[in-house]
């Protein structure tokens, strides 16, 4: 995976240049016992273990490293980015990396075997496989099949799964499948605490997940504690169709072997615009603006016009999301998880609507519920975060 060392490289440049990323292991095969499914881990494995492929998908990634020093100092790194495809032939990536306040924007093109990418403005391309260039999204997409030897205990939630790992067990779990900046290069170290959390849809689709590891080791006689965190969030499964322009494949012609790139041509850009926030609703103005080309038009008004008939318009201050087509409005209030158009209102939460809706609206309802999700996709947001903050 040689892009994945080169990526890596740049991108924690400014924490460890002696580092090298760890690949991925490939989910254990683990039978699953004859019988009914009685206990969480049990249920979880199952579910794990019969996972379902979508065809196509819109995924969000996040990863962060957060590093305490004795001294109160801190080193972060942190990714968040989208990889979106459609079969095993056609892909679309894009990744945000902050590196201790240097940033690194990379988006690729994956087209019939070859990764076509843009680094920082350097643009090159190496020959892969589809599974090679989603790795390069850093963070896992695909269920683990703990087994009972390596979990204290798992909890479930609807269908969600909460897994707490033995310590011994999540040290060597985290080496093997999360860890790209290269710890074990760094000498021993202690995990913490390690918690994976997993969710599945009605569908038997691994969805998303959720992890916290916390580790400690010693550096010149002084411990440093290191919280990695990551997640994915899949925004639509079977729904996302990756089509290349004949002007973007004109562009993407004119790429250059891997091998003939100079690494120090790829230099960090101003990060300002981009970093987060505080808080998940000034990360998103921000990215609304840095990432999406939205204007703020009025105070806590943010508005986009992507063709003469509509538009997308977002009031910070009412919580709504509203999209507009001709003269008509469909707003999604993400306080109360609700939908309107007119005299049409729909509530996501229990399924029911007024009685004055057609199929129609509730139709274009929904959509713009997940016209907002792909906003906050694209800014390495969840609805879940602005929900949670609101």
């Amino acid at each position: 995976m040689k892009i994945k060392r080169l990526v890596t490289a740049f991108a924690v440049v400014s924490l460890c240049a002696c580092s090298s990323p760890a690949a991925p292991s490939p989910t254990p095969s683990v039978t699953p016992e004859g019988g009914e499914v009685s206990d969480p881990l049990s249920a979880y494995r199952k579910l794990a273990e019969n996972a379902k492929a979508p065809s196509s998908a819109a995924v969000s990634v996040r990863c962060s490293y957060t590093m305490g020093f004795s001294d109160d100092s801190k080193n972060m790194y942190s990714m968040d980015g989208t990889f979106e495809y459609t079969g095993n032939d056609t892909a679309h990536m894009k990744q945000y990396m902050n590196s201790n306040g240097m940033q690194f924007v990379q988006e690729g093109w994956f087209l019939d075997g070859r990764l076509y990418f843009d680094y920082n403005n350097v643009q090159f391309y190496e020959d892969m496989t589809f599974d090679n260039a989603r790795e390069l999204m850093l963070v896992p997409m695909t269920p683990y099949s703990f087994t009972e030897d390596m979990t204290e205990k798992t909890a479930e939630n609807g269908r969600a799964y909460v897994i707490t790992l033995k310590p011994d067990k999540a040290k060597q779990l985290f080496l093997n499948r999360y860890d790209f900046y290269g710890l074990k290069e760094l000498g021993d170290f202690d995990m913490k605490e390690a918690v994976v959390t997993d969710t599945f849809d009605e569908e038997g689709y691994f969805v998303s997940e959720e992890t916290v590891f916390s580790l400690t080791y010693t550096q010149d006689g002084s411990p440093v504690d290191i919280t990695y965190e990551s997640s994915f969030e899949t925004v639509s499964v079977n729904k996302t169709e990756v089509t290349v322009s004949e002007e973007t494949k004109k562009a993407l012609s004119a790429y250059v072997n891997y091998k003939d790139v100079d690494p120090d041509a790829i230099q960090p850009l101003s990060p300002e615009d981009d970093e987060p926030g505080t808080t998940a609703e000034e990360t998103f103005r921000k990215r609304l603006v840095s990432r999406l080309g939205y204007t703020e038009s009025d105070k806590d008004i943010y508005t986009v016009t992507y063709n003469t008939n509509e538009g997308y318009r977002i009031d910070f201050a009412n919580k709504t999301f509203t999209f507009t087509r001709y003269s008509i409005s469909y707003t999604y209030s993400w306080k109360g998880d609700v939908g309107t158009m007119g005299s049409c209102t729909y509530r996501f939460a229990d399924d029911t609507s007024s009685s004055d809706c057609k199929d129609t609206t509730l139709e274009t309802i929904k959509d713009v519920k997940l016209y907002l999700e792909m906003e906050l996709y694209y800014c390495g947001l969840s609805l879940k975060d602005l929900q949670t903050e609101n």
